[in-house]
């Protein structure tokens, strides 16, 4: 089950290098990703309890990684004057 996440993860990233998305869902999609993977690794252990704390913790720090990548992407571009 790994190696079919690590697979996923490496093909997603050239895929989405060679069509030239925004860096922004290249972003929440690894994030989205290694949280599902550090989930199941949890999981297979049998401690579903530091799993879901674990996740709820991964969650929480996405969020506020992208915002604050979005928050600095608008002012680098000039949408957002100060």
């Amino acid at each position: 089950m790994l190696f079919f996440f690590i697979f996923l993860m490496i093909y997603l990233f050239v895929f989405l290098f060679f069509y030239k998305t925004e860096m922004y869902y290249i972003l929440v999609l690894f994030e989205v990703l290694f949280m599902m993977v550090i989930f199941i690794l949890i999981m297979m252990m049998n401690n579903s309890w530091f799993g879901v704390v674990l996740l709820m913790i991964s969650t929480c720090e996405a969020v506020l990684g992208i915002s604050l990548f979005l928050n600095m992407n608008t002012l680098s571009s000039g949408i957002l004057m100060k």
